[in-house]
């Protein structure tokens, strides 16, 4: 009875140092988030507002996005989801990160294709 009860203390002990290290998710479509972090974080709002127009005009579901970005702007892990809203226009979700905070965001697909008209 004791063996059980103590392994699931032990267990639990060693699972919450990882649980309490996840960095936050801060999800910039959320209504006053941008301001939010206009006000508390400045740097992070400069970075973020130029990420977000750099995803409008890079493909951001390839490597070389991520590169970008990085260099540019120290984001790390920047990338967009492969599945692609078929709203108009077509959008995508775009996560990155910036120093201990991670980034979640809904960015416009620009598409310079020229339409061809079927034959």
């Amino acid at each position: 009875m004791r063996t059980p009860t103590l392994a699931a203390l032990a267990l639990c002990l060693a699972i919450s140092p990882a649980v309490a290290q996840t960095p936050p998710v801060v999800h910039l479509d959320d209504k006053g988030a941008l301001a939010a972090i206009e006000r508390t974080n400045p740097d992070h709002f400069r970075r973020i507002a130029a990420i977000l127009t750099a995803a409008e005009d890079l493909p951001c579901a390839n490597e070389r996005f991520g590169r970008v970005i990085e260099a540019a702007y120290d984001a790390r892990n920047g990338r967009c989801q492969l599945l692609l809203r078929t709203s108009f226009p077509a959008k995508r979700t775009l996560s990155f990160s910036l120093d201990q905070t991670n980034y979640v965001a809904t960015v416009r697909v620009k598409d310079d294709s020229k339409l061809i008209p079927a034959r």
